[in-house]
This record gives C-alpha cells, sequence and structure tokens, in this order.
C-alpha cells in the first residue's frame, strides 16, 4: 500500500498478510502535517492490533515515520 510517499508493506511472504488492513488518521490542525497508522485485524471484525501515533513525513520532525 503506498500512501503519498510512504509504503506500507508485509514483512514477510504470505496469505495471512491478506487479513489485515491500515487505517491513516490525519491530526487536526494546528497539528495537520502528523498522523496515526493503525493495523487492523479484518478478520476480527477489524479490531486494532497495533497502533503508531503522531507520526510525521517530514525527515526534520523527530517524529517522522521515515526513521
Amino acid at each position: 500500500m503506498v500512501i503519498g510517499a510512504l509504503t506500507v508493506s508485509a514483512n514477510s511472504p504470505g496469505a495471512w498478510a491478506g487479513a489485515y488492513r491500515i487505517r491513516i488518521t490525519l491530526r487536526a490542525a494546528p497539528d495537520d502535517a502528523r498522523f496515526r497508522i493503525e493495523v487492523l485485524d479484518h478478520d476480527n471484525n477489524d479490531a486494532v492490533v497495533e497502533s503508531f501515533e503522531n507520526l510525521s513525513m517530514s525527515s526534520a520532525d523527530h517524529a517522522s515515520s521515515k526513521a
């Protein structure tokens, strides 16, 4: 999955990855350059299995997802 300049992919091969979804939530202004990524288990009513808060696409930001 590609979101802007961000690419999301499974860490290992296999059909298991098809059971997961990614949800991106943008923060409200004035912090709208940051976002949250959640990994959802689609086979389990889209339960959140991982969450990464306050990420940024700016390499100058300490919360950069590019790190």
